[in-house]
């Protein structure tokens, strides 16, 4: 989510759109990026089981797969893949994606894409989550930071989930307008002149 985010971030203030998205995911990317490095250290680490530690590679190795195949989604050319597991193999999906001439066939594959991704997780990893309210909260706080304007008028979400980004934003700006708005400073705490 932090490589797919930190693209598509930095296509946006590429574009002149938001020159804020991209930065803040990009330090968010480096952290994460040290968590990962830190984590493949561990699987190597003396007293873990092989098996557990070839499972866990597999499962590592699909997911990046799967990241770079979102990420491609939202390039718009193989210039900017430094946030890709592998640069090449994101090229060559951006290549394809181009070939697709009609709305509708992007729309297929994208559909086709997200049920594949849904179904390899559920059958690889473990599908209940300790909190998911909070996950949930999360994933619809990042969808929020998406700019719906972006996408084509045949985009790979839904309309209703389109409607829901839109909404999400539009709260998000009012708390923003809210909290930097200046408070009126009631009278008795002015000073006395």
């Amino acid at each position: 989510l932090t490589r797919v985010i930190a693209t598509y971030g930095a296509r946006l203030e590429a574009d002149a759109i938001d020159a804020d998205l991209g930065p803040i995911a990009h330090n968010v990317f480096l952290t994460h990026e040290d968590i990962r490095n830190r984590c493949l250290r561990m699987l190597i680490a003396p007293g873990v089981p092989v098996e557990q530690s070839i499972e866990i590679n597999r499962i590592r190795y699909s997911i990046e797969h799967w990241t770079d195949t979102f990420m491609a989604q939202f390039c718009q050319d193989t210039t900017r893949l430094e946030y890709a597991f592998m640069a090449e193999r994101t090229a060559e999906l951006i290549e394809e994606a181009k070939e697709r001439e009609s709305d509708c066939s992007k729309l297929v594959a994208w559909q086709l894409m997200v049920a594949s991704c849904q179904k390899w997780m559920n059958q690889h990893c473990r599908t209940t989550s300790a909190n998911g309210a909070l996950n949930q909260h999360l994933g619809e706080s990042v969808l929020a930071m998406l700019h719906p304007e972006r996408f084509p008028a045949v985009s790979p979400f839904p309309l209703p989930f389109g409607d829901r980004i839109t909404t999400l934003i539009e709260q998000a700006n009012l708390w923003l307008n809210q909290l930097l708005s200046p408070m009126p400073i009631p009278v008795a705490m002015l000073p006395n002149k």
